[in-house]
């Protein structure tokens, strides 16, 4: 969700994505897949293949928009493609509406998940956007960081850049699972979304098209 049409090299050649142009190239694009402006209730869409009308039956309007929240009563791909004999993981961000622990994503279909559970977080170890300094002790500060259904305080000190963290995790799932049993991978990274965080100086000075506008 909040990735526009013409933010990667599927449609823009401008765009420094050649590997999601090549992904796309030898998969499954959907070209007629339309989502709300919104970003939960598109991500609920998506993992729930229904309408958040259908969930709420609250219309998306200026402040009056659908709630977070994924019913417990509402099955998910993960618990659809699980009862045929898919792994499904889960990464990044959350954002669904966490009322219990039944409700997270490690409890509805997924083997697991690593990520934060609100809307925001910054891209370095998992702090709370809007919650002042930033610390890699997780015991210091405002941290929106889980692993499965408990905090992933370990975790924490690791994510320096949250793309990285999230991209290395889902590349150690795949090269990890088994290639003669089906994968399903759900990858939510944050870069499309608020707060707006660049690269790290490094991978800015090496590919300086990620830090460009296009």
């Amino acid at each position: 969700d909040d990735l526009g049409w013409h933010d990667t090299s599927i449609r823009n050649p401008n765009a420094p994505t050649p590997t999601i142009a090549n992904l796309s190239a030898s998969g499954l694009l959907l070209e007629r897949h339309y989502t709300f402006r919104f970003c939960s209730p598109s991500r609920r869409s998506f993992l729930s293949g229904r309408s958040p009308l259908a969930i709420t039956t609250v219309q998306p309007d200026g402040d009056h928009t659908c709630s977070d929240f994924l019913p417990l009563a509402t099955t998910t791909i993960a618990e659809k493609l699980t009862s045929v004999g898919y792994a499904c993981h889960f990464i990044g961000k959350g954002h669904l509406g966490y009322q219990t622990t039944d409700h997270l994503p490690a409890n509805r279909g997924f083997a697991s998940h690593v990520g934060y559970l609100l809307g925001a977080e910054k891209y370095e170890h998992g702090c709370l956007a809007g919650s002042g300094a930033c610390s890699a002790d997780p015991s210091t500060g405002a941290h929106d960081f889980w692993e499965n259904d408990a905090p992933a305080t370990s975790e924490v000190p690791r994510v320096e850049y949250s793309a990285d963290y999230y991209a290395g995790r889902a590349v150690s799932l795949i090269e990890a699972h088994p290639t003669a049993s089906p994968l399903f991978l759900f990858l939510a990274l944050q870069n499309v979304h608020a707060p707006y965080e660049l690269p790290p100086a490094w991978q800015v000075r090496d590919y300086p098209k990620m830090g460009a506008k296009f």
